[in-house]
């Protein structure tokens, strides 16, 4: 027995789990739904910021039955390619439950307080030297194809996470700011996409 000694032995398991996320698309069939909202969710992951998150939330020691864990140093990478997406109808969704000449009239005011934001903008602003280099007229082009985007991402911060500042001196302008493109393209056709940018997420 003279040759038994004691030992302390770290044994590395690895866990694997899967972790949810909801989200909520406007899509006409399911795979579709699917398949944006991947897009949606591989776009926020590639920024990386659920690694610092997940450090934060798991405990770093915890204790299992009877036995005492402790989380290893690193964070394990997600797998993109086994991410699957089980899309559900929302019943509450609606298409037609707006009246459309509201509708109408929102995507006016929108054009309308676009139109001020762009003009309030500083000379040298990009937006202004692409208004130099394709007319005026162009500029009213865009500011009517973005007036649509502007008013669903206004909706989704309202309704979604509770927005109430003013829609032509707060919203507006830093829609103008974040979620347009140098060349007056919109950054994404996803309202909630162009949230996250309204945000500066």
């Amino acid at each position: 027995m003279s040759n038994v000694k004691g030992w302390y032995v770290r044994v590395d398991v690895p866990v694997v789990f899967n972790i949810d996320m909801k989200i909520g698309v406007c899509e006409t069939s399911e795979d579709r739904a699917a398949r944006e909202a991947q897009r949606i969710a591989c776009d926020w992951l590639d920024r990386g910021c659920y690694k610092t998150d997940l450090e934060e939330q798991l405990p770093a020691r915890f204790k299992l039955c009877d036995t005492d864990w402790m989380r290893g140093s690193i964070t394990a990478d997600l797998d993109f390619d086994s991410m699957e997406a089980y899309a559900e109808l929302d019943s509450d969704f609606d298409p037609e439950d707006d009246d459309e000449d509201i509708k109408i009239r929102n995507v006016m005011e929108a054009v309308q307080c676009l139109n001020e934001a762009f003009h309030g903008l500083p000379d040298d602003h990009p937006l202004q030297e692409w208004r130099e280099t394709h007319g005026i007229a162009a500029v009213r082009d865009q500011l009517n194809s973005l007036a649509v985007y502007c008013d669903q991402t206004y909706r989704i911060m309202h309704e979604e996470q509770g927005y109430d500042m003013c829609f032509d001196w707060d919203f507006v302008p830093q829609f103008l700011e974040n979620c347009v493109e140098d060349d007056f393209s919109v950054k994404s056709e996803n309202p909630r996409v162009l949230s996250m940018h309204w945000s500066g997420i």
